[in-house]
């Protein structure tokens, strides 16, 4: 029909989807993706912002995609930081303590606001044998 938006099947749809995600997690922005495909005509621009901001709204496929390549990276910056901060002394490199603490946060390998209660009891059992008495006279010891 004219004047209608064209249909877009499934596949095409997923490869925009990949798209879009990919271009969130580069950085970007609706108006960057826009401008870097279409740079010299406005209206083309704003008709391809319009759609992106449809497909952002409409799939969460783009929502979880995004979280997946943000956590992704997240993780991989997680040994660093901890090597970093256990290694270094200095007062200025303290204050990295708090983006850890969010790194390991945002990744889910700690919460700090689960409330950890212990009961206060330990018991410690070592099962340890004791050595053999040795009479050192009566060894022969060449």
């Amino acid at each position: 029909m004219a004047h209608q938006p064209a249909k877009v099947n499934g596949s095409a749809l997923d490869g925009r989807v990949e798209a879009i995600a990919d271009a969130f997690s580069r950085g970007e922005d609706q108006y960057a993706i826009a401008k870097r495909l279409e740079p010299r005509d406005s209206r083309k621009r704003r008709r391809i912002r319009r759609q992106i901001e449809t497909i952002v709204l409409k799939d969460d496929r783009v929502a979880r995609k995004v979280f997946e390549r943000a956590r992704l990276t997240l993780l991989s910056g997680l040994v660093p930081a901890s090597v970093a901060n256990r290694t270094s002394a200095s007062r200025a490199n303290r204050t990295g303590m708090a983006a850890t603490k969010l790194l390991f946060e945002a990744t889910a390998f700690h919460n700090p606001r689960v409330s950890h209660e212990h009961s206060g009891e330990v018991t410690i059992k070592l099962e340890i044998p004791r050595p053999k008495f040795v009479d050192a006279e009566s060894e022969d010891l060449d």
